[in-house]
């Protein structure tokens, strides 16, 4: 999941970079990609290949959003669509609403800020240090 709210704005080409190296490290047989701010947006939602990495980062360098933040969104569509993925890797800055019930998956929340607590999962920076 891909934060895409007005906080995140800065962060979006070092959040593509993430993906991107996810994909091409990993090779997924399937990443779904979810851009989310309060809310996932109509064309929000992308699936792609292991072996579809250029095309992720073509179509991910334009997105919605830019409005406030709400983690909830996302979480609520994995579980209506009965998606159980590995993993669930959330990129943000940590500042939003969060999900009131643990999901059943794993959950990594990769962050932008110095604000490093979650009510699970587990919270890494996005890189080896954090923003002042």
């Amino acid at each position: 999941v891909r934060d895409t709210s007005g906080s995140c704005m800065q962060d979006q080409e070092e959040f593509l970079a993430e993906i991107a190296s996810i994909m091409y490290e990993t090779k997924p047989d399937k990443l779904i990609l979810i851009d989310c701010d309060a809310a996932i947006y109509k064309d929000g939602i992308h699936e792609y290949q292991y072996n579809e990495g250029d095309l992720l980062v073509q179509q991910a360098k334009t997105f919605k959003g830019g409005g406030g933040t709400s983690f909830v969104p996302p979480f609520k569509y994995i579980e209506k669509e009965n998606i159980r993925p590995e993993v669930l890797v959330f990129l943000t800055d940590m500042y939003g609403d969060f999900p009131t019930e643990v999901p059943p998956y794993p959950v990594m929340w990769v962050h932008t800020s110095e604000k490093v607590d979650a009510p699970f999962g587990m919270v890494l920076p996005l890189k080896g240090d954090t923003k002042k």
